[in-house]
């Protein structure tokens, strides 16, 4: 037997203590609700413990319970994340008027901490929660290339990714029928559009099938799978996992591919450089050199595909469903399409007034972005909403909380919207301004979506290609599910064309 050493078992005791006066203390200062008194109250509580809440945010169906928390507490609620998070620390932010005056605060800033994963899912540094010229640069860049002012160099592109898509997945003579996976389909289109107007490359379909496939997997793995098992996050220990292990080896393909389309670039000539208007801006002389160098810039150029392939190409495809099951809106869009025009390529398709109602339903009522975006609050806000009993009282917004401004509940508001949760493009004839107020699919202010014009264009022609030519049905519908964007996988749909 080995004697115990006095001054070992002094040593595990007060290593014992003070664990234990530490966890006190973390309590004492962080777990409780914050005694500050404020004239009027802290938001109301979720109702929801520490396990029940971290669950739900690393969960398929956080864009459900979002909703749910939103209808029976309130639209701004505490989200109890402690021990992870102090007390009084997160707030779920679902009322219109105050999710837009936090978010068009130019001093409300995302909380770099909570988008880290997104620098593991581009394989460095990207600029989605920098500041200054890190964020400016490729934001400005991609702001250029994607504009009004290049709209018909843009229109030409996506109606390019349409005839051959049309080509390679549909039938070209009357009656012909064909049944398409439609979120698989339409993400692969949308890579070759986003290749195509802000990168200049025209990617073969084995390279969308790859980069669709890659970037499902890298995003399951460390937007959701990591975030729910902080052990997959540790560069040896997460090892363990093959899944992880694949979204590693998914991120080095594809940020090989991301340099192969950029050297691509770099190997046109001059004149042909500058038609490709957000990469050559990207890519000017010198300017990553100031902001994290090459590698940085692949990273940005892999979240312009991230953010805007799944997004987009999953908007089109709740459409269509939506049409699917709206078999007269679906007939008076087609009529509405073919008596503009006979050309499918005319820009009066995308000035159809339905068409334009039907795209702006689907983003409400399925807004893919729909985890939203967490903001930091940078003053005190005195606002008004619910108490969480059924009425409405003035309660306090903490300076330095964080607000997580959630779309999926925000825009199926039934202070709002009559019939939230149907598919009415209607409503959009005769918009009420708190309607106009809460419609925000792509936030709003200095962070909001840079390519929402892009998204909004691409939608539209794909829309009306489809449409104007295919009576659609829907053969196999699949539940959506919550994956960092609001997924819709296996959904199949038969095209018929029309003569």
């Amino acid at each position: 037997m080995f004697e115990k050493d006095p001054t070992t078992r002094l040593w595990a005791v007060s290593s014992v203590a003070a664990f234990l006066l530490a966890a006190l203390s973390y309590f004492f200062l962080f777990g409780q609700r914050s005694k500050k008194k404020y004239k009027y109250p802290l938001p109301p509580r979720s109702g929801y413990g520490f396990l029940e809440t971290f669950q739900h945010f690393n969960s398929t169906k956080l864009h459900e319970w979002t909703l749910e928390v939103a209808r029976t507490r309130g639209r701004i609620v505490e989200m109890n994340l402690w021990p992870l998070l102090p007390r009084d620390t997160l707030y779920a932010v679902t009322d219109p008027v105050v999710a837009r005056k936090i978010l068009e605060n130019p001093r409300s800033l995302k909380p770099r901490e909570l988008y880290e994963f997104f620098d593991r899912m581009m394989g460095g540094v990207c600029f989605i929660s920098e500041e200054g010229e890190r964020y400016k640069h490729p934001r400005k860049s991609t702001l250029m290339g994607i504009s009004h002012a290049n709209m018909d160099d843009m229109l030409a592109n996506i109606h390019a990714v349409m005839d051959k898509w049309i080509q390679d997945n549909l039938g070209s003579e009357e009656g012909d029928v064909a049944c398409v996976d439609i979120g698989f389909e339409m993400q692969k289109a949308t890579i070759h559009s986003i290749g195509l107007i802000a990168f200049g490359y025209d990617f073969s379909t084995a390279e969308q099938e790859f980069t669709s496939n890659a970037l499902a997997k890298i995003t399951y793995e460390f937007g959701i799978a990591s975030e729910k098992n902080p052990l997959r996050k540790h560069p040896i220990i997460g090892l363990l996992w093959a899944d992880k292990r694949e979204a590693i080896r998914c991120v080095e393909d594809v940020r090989c591919l991301v340099r192969k389309v950029l050297q691509a670039h770099r190997n046109k000539s001059f004149e042909e450089q500058k038609k490709v208007v957000t990469l050559n801006s990207l890519d000017a002389p010198g300017k990553y050199d100031e902001i994290g160098g090459e590698e940085s810039l692949l990273s940005d150029m892999i979240l312009l595909y991230a953010a805007g392939f799944d997004t987009t190409g999953y908007t089109i495809s709740y459409a269509l469903v939506e049409l699917c099951k709206n078999k007269d809106i679906q007939t008076q869009l087609r009529k509405e399409l073919l008596d503009a025009t006979q050309d499918p390529k005319d820009k009066k398709l995308i000035g159809s007034p339905l068409l334009k109602r039907v795209v702006k339903e689907t983003l409400r009522l399925w807004p893919v972005a729909a985890g939203g975006g967490i903001r930091r609050v940078p003053d005190k806000m005195i606002v008004t909403s619910d108490d969480g009993k059924g009425g409405k009282r003035l309660m306090t917004l903490p300076k330095g909380s964080w607000a997580h401004v959630a779309p999926y509940p925000l825009l199926r508001d039934d202070e709002v919207f009559d019939r939230p949760d149907e598919w009415l493009p209607s409503r959009w004839e005769n918009a009420t301004d708190d309607m106009k107020t809460a419609f925000m699919p792509f936030m709003v202010g200095r962070r909001s979506c840079p390519g929402q014009l892009l998204a909004i264009t691409e939608s539209e022609v794909f829309l009306a290609r489809l449409v104007r030519d295919y009576e659609w049905t829907l053969i196999e519908e699949s539940i959506p599910e919550w994956s960092v964007t609001l997924k819709i996988k296996g959904t199949i749909l038969q095209a018929t064309k029309i003569g």
